[in-house]
């Protein structure tokens, strides 16, 4: 069977949907799986360049003119089609909302990542808002499997869209199952790096700078709670997204000598100051799944997230549940960290059992499950490494 996989779609720093993207091939290249992968990507993006495997060939796009959002919506509608045609392609898998209107023979798989679309739409730009809203009615109406990375997104999308809930496969994302080793040295250099003050402790954040990961609140908490304890730092992980004027505004109000911006930071610098954090906190008012709050976990780091959306999914009983539009439900919950002893351990020790459930392997070994579901293949995937 031939698979196609459109990786366009794809940002060279990669968070959230890129970082499912990567695992997904990157397994796809450690499983021994019988299909023929064909990855459209784009040319300044070299991070499968280790990948030998015969069984999966890339297909290189110009990104000078292919990074613009216009130009890779004709790509998708115009040349994968030609794709499709050309390489005799049985399934087209669109990692991110859209997809050709046009496919030929070829079945539709997409993966739905969260419906911030329609819950949140004054967050995106009016022709991408538009766009993806479109796109994922369509595909609740075209596609022949649609893969939802959460039980919370698969609820959402069904009632936005009305699907056949048939058609609709929940399909959790992964982590890391080995977390690497990190010595204090390590955590004292990339602080340094990035101008955390090492004789302090600091509470971590990591995400897109946006309203929707309700970073503002955060830091009014913040504040608040260091008027009681002053040898706190709060680091803030994360590249600039849209509508951050606000943010950037009240920062400028106060005295933000402990408030320390990374700006994006590499894949592999994030266990060392998940480490070197006294707790990690992750208020988002909505995610389809919420990678940083797995992340954490992964590395046993008391955390703090939100009741709402799939972030109960995800963190379990593993960490404090708050509601994120709530100061003082948010403020209580920072001092019972850094008081609570007894229930930092509680929280650490829950840590192992539920990040168990999540698996890029196994997020994996289901996709290609699906795939093969979807043409009627019953045939088993070796699942050995």
């Amino acid at each position: 069977m031939r698979i196609l996989i459109d990786f366009t779609q794809i940002p060279l720093k990669k968070v959230g949907v890129g970082v499912y993207g990567y695992n997904l091939i990157t397994w796809i290249d450690s499983l021994n799986d019988s299909n023929e992968y064909y990855i459209i990507i784009q040319n300044d993006d070299n991070c499968f360049s280790s990948i030998k495997n015969n069984k999966i060939k890339f297909i290189d796009i110009n990104n000078r003119f292919f990074r613009f959002f216009v130009f890779r919506v004709i790509l998708e509608q115009v040349y994968i089609p030609f794709l499709i045609l050309t390489k005799k392609i049985d399934i087209l898998h669109s990692l991110h909302y859209s997809f050709p209107l046009i496919s030929f023979k070829a079945k539709r798989v997409v993966t739905v990542h969260d419906l911030t679309f329609f819950l949140f739409p004054r967050l995106h730009t009016f022709f991408k808002r538009y766009y993806f809203r479109l796109f994922t009615n369509l595909s609740a109406r075209f596609c022949d499997k649609i893969i939802c990375v959460s039980n919370s997104t698969k609820l959402d999308l069904i009632m936005y869209t009305k699907l056949d809930e048939k058609k609709v496969k929940v399909i959790h994302l992964g982590r890391d199952e080995i977390v690497p080793i990190v010595q204090q040295h390590q955590i004292v250099e990339t602080c340094t790096k990035y101008n955390i003050n090492i004789d302090k402790k600091y509470i971590l954040f990591i995400g897109t700078i946006e309203p929707r990961k309700n970073i503002l609140t955060m830091l009014k908490v913040f504040c608040a709670f260091r008027q009681q304890f002053s040898d706190y730092q709060l680091v803030i992980v994360g590249r600039k997204g849209w509508y951050f004027d606000d943010l950037f505004k009240f920062i400028s109000q106060i005295d933000s000598s402990d408030i320390i911006f990374t700006g994006f930071i590499e894949a592999e610098e994030k266990p060392i100051l998940l480490m070197g954090a006294d707790f990690f906190v992750y208020p988002s008012l909505y995610e389809g799944f919420g990678i940083p709050v797995l992340e954490a976990l992964s590395c046993c780091k008391p955390t703090i997230t939100s009741n709402v959306s799939s972030m109960p999914e995800v963190a379990g009983d593993a960490a404090l549940l708050i509601d994120p539009n709530s100061e003082e439900d948010m403020l209580s919950a920072f001092i019972e960290l850094a008081t609570n002893m007894e229930l930092r351990k509680k929280l650490i020790n829950k840590c192992p059992t539920q990040v168990e459930k999540f698996s890029w392997r196994i997020m994996t070994l289901e996709t290609i499950a699906t795939y093969n579901s979807i043409v009627g293949h019953d045939k088993c995937i070796d699942s050995t490494l």
